[in-house]
């Protein structure tokens, strides 16, 4: 049975995939779902009727598993027909089966729309989602969406996945020049039971390169000093040699290797981002500093990281490194250059947790403990609260929250937005006639925040814009979200049906618009949360979806 990764892709949450939408490669992470508007509407001519798919597999629901499990390799996109990208894919993904198909690679297509359950199962929460499956076992593709890239990238995964180090002239070159990690194993044959086990380790572990060897002068240039079989990784960083000291069996290895393969403190950069904020272990202790502050307290930072091996991962973001550091910065709306170092939990909804002791050993390590036993208060971002404020839509920050959204007097409908959101921007010129319209209803407060840089212990985002709405009254229960189509009509009609003080509404004056594009309303292509979305209801959702 194919193992699901609905479990390991939830930890991928929407706080962590802002940070890494600001490093993402050009084709790495783009996700597209559904295109403003209907279906039909500007939605393009799929390229499915365009294409000649003859090599591509269309897999479903009831040859899923027997397909994937039967094939040693098996490269699947989960799709939806209305989505732009994938359209654009789709020509790229035909000619990269077809030169594949050569090699034994099938490459394969799932509807997520028709088979929303596989999908659901498979973590799959934007379009295009491209899983690569070895031995029935999938992992997240990481390639171009070009047909070359895909070629390349597959023919990377599926080539001998170790190599044979013969002699003491080729081991001392390749420690000479260790830039990626080193998986060394002394065998005492290239076949049987412990080679086949790390084979299999060395086809699912990315990041690492993987040698053999049954010459045991060979072995001892690698510091391979035990009987085989025997195991070792070597990296460029502090903590360059971890011997591995388990049964020779392929999930200890692996544990072995996730444990060690990252260097003590990983360095945040584009090539990182993935690393840190996809790895199992999801809580980050990031450290803001400049290169002459880290130096002064490297050893203890290092010495700390030792203990949360696979429990914590320890982050130095370079301050002097602008391009890196800046959209980090920002999303922990950090604006100084002062060292700082932060507690950051992906499965705590992006919990965010502030360190203000010194850099001892002890101190970062109490800090790590507690950080892991749920002890530490976490803080919330929040922008300066507004001198003024008197416009229709009034604006919130995460100081301001509780004043003017928790307000007990007033019913309260609040829009969370993301300034490169295209489906906020959409939405605003309505939002700001809702606002004019119910501007004389006194017990009434249309709201906005912006949710990249303020936050508040009830909102949790799902994706943008998230709409929810506050009823007078008892404010501690949890808020509204607000499922409707996002017309000032239907805002109207919602608010009166939820509100907790009757109020009469205005009558809404009708727009006369030759052109809609007169409401300021621009195409969006942008990455959106598409869970739960099937064949059937997608007409009628396609215009409340949120953008990651």
């Amino acid at each position: 049975m194919a193992s699901r990764m609905g479990g390991s892709f939830s930890l991928f949450s929407v706080v962590a995939a802002v940070v890494l939408l600001l490093f993402s490669a050009k084709f790495s992470v783009r996700e597209c779902a559904a295109e403003s508007g209907h279906a039909g509407e500007g939605a393009g001519v799929s390229s499915e009727h365009l294409v000649d798919e003859k090599d591509v597999v269309v897999l479903g629901a009831e040859n899923f598993t027997n397909f994937v499990n039967t094939n040693p390799y098996v490269l699947v996109e989960f799709y939806a027909p209305w989505c732009g990208h994938c359209q654009s894919l789709a020509p790229e993904w035909a000619s990269a089966a077809s030169i594949l198909k050569g090699d034994s690679v099938p490459l394969a297509k799932v509807d997520a729309t028709v088979h929303a359950e596989l999908a659901k199962e498979f973590g799959v929460q934007g379009y295009p989602t491209i899983l690569f499956f070895i031995d029935g076992l999938p992992k997240r593709y990481t390639g171009e969406r070009v047909s070359d890239g895909i070629v390349m990238w597959v023919k990377k995964k599926t080539g001998p996945a170790i190599d044979f180090v013969k002699s003491e002239s080729d081991a001392e070159e390749l420690l000479l020049q260790v830039d990626t990690p080193l998986a060394v194993a002394f065998l005492e044959n290239f076949e049987g039971k412990d080679a086949e086990e790390l084979t299999a380790v060395a086809r699912q572990e990315d990041g690492i390169l993987f040698y053999m060897t049954s010459d045991a002068d060979v072995a001892k240039i690698f510091s391979l000093n035990k009987n085989a079989p025997a195991l070792v990784l070597w990296k460029k960083e502090n903590e360059k040699l971890s011997t591995f000291d388990g049964a020779f069996e392929r999930e200890a290895i692996s544990e072995f290797l996730s444990a060690n393969k990252l260097p003590l403190v990983v360095v945040f950069s584009h090539e990182t981002a993935s690393a840190i904020f996809e790895d199992e272990a999801s809580r980050q202790l990031l450290l803001f500093a400049l290169p002459e502050e880290f130096d002064k307290i490297r050893d203890n930072f290092e010495e700390a990281a030792k203990f949360f091996k696979r429990k914590i991962i320890f982050v130095l973001v370079d301050l002097a490194d602008k391009e890196a550091a800046t959209p980090v910065l920002n999303f922990f709306a950090l604006t100084t250059e002062e060292t700082k170092m932060i507690g950051f939990s992906i499965e705590e909804n992006g919990r965010k947790f502030m360190y203000s002791g010194d850099f001892s050993v002890e101190s970062i390590k109490t800090f790590g403990e507690k950080f892991l036993a749920g002890d530490l208060p976490y803080f919330l971002k929040s922008e300066p609260i507004p001198e003024k404020n008197d416009g229709n839509v009034k604006i919130v920050v995460g100081d301001s929250f509780d004043d003017i959204v928790l307000d007990e007097t007033k019913d309260v409908l609040l829009e969370v937005y993301a300034p490169w959101c295209g489906h906020c921007r959409n939405l605003e010129p309505e939002y700001n006639r809702l606002g004019e319209i119910l501007k004389n209803i006194p017990s009434i407060v249309i709201a906005k925040m912006d949710g990249t840089t303020n936050e508040h212990a009830l909102v949790q985002i799902q994706g943008f814009p998230t709409i929810l709405f506050f009823p007078a009254g008892d404010k501690s229960k949890e808020p509204l979200a607000v499922q409707t189509e996002r017309t000032v009509e239907a805002f109207v009609d919602y608010i009166k049906k939820n509100a907790a003080i009757p109020f009469t509404a205005p009558e809404i004056p009708k727009l006369k618009l030759d052109d809609p594009t007169d409401l300021g309303v621009e195409e969006d292509e942008g990455d959106e949360d598409i869970k739960d979305l099937s064949a059937d209801d997608k007409v009628d959702q396609e215009d409340i979806k949120d953008e990651l």
